[in-house]
């Protein structure tokens, strides 16, 4: 059974960013496994808050593989099932370190342009 993605789009989830925001509500306002993940802050629509693009994407690279982008695709897409988003978690299945995140916005997420 193929999942339907778009069903998560305007749906709100817990995000924990322990290191640096601590817990807030985002708003998934786009996820599409070749697009990619966008969240913005659920209270301000026009902050990002978490992005992820995918090969489809123009925002595609930055040493992402496409077997580690699936891989943090399912994670994020796991996490979203339990409404809660644990960045710590996706970072890991990403191998990537917090260091090396850039901050989200409009010019850098999928759904943001």
């Amino acid at each position: 059974m193929k999942e339907d993605y778009e069903d998560f789009e305007g749906k709100e989830i817990i995000c924990d960013d322990e290191n640096f925001s601590g817990t807030y509500k985002g708003l998934i306002i786009g996820c599409d496994p070749d697009i990619g993940i966008t969240i913005v802050d659920a209270k301000n629509k026009e902050d990002y808050v978490f992005c992820l693009p995918g090969p489809s994407s123009p925002l595609w690279g930055d040493g992402c593989t496409i077997e580690l982008y699936k891989a943090g695709f399912a994670e994020i897409i796991s996490q979203f099932k339990k409404e809660k988003l644990i960045y710590k978690k996706i970072l890991e299945t990403l191998k990537v370190k917090r260091d090396n995140v850039t901050s989200a916005n409009a010019e850098n997420c999928p759904f943001g342009q």
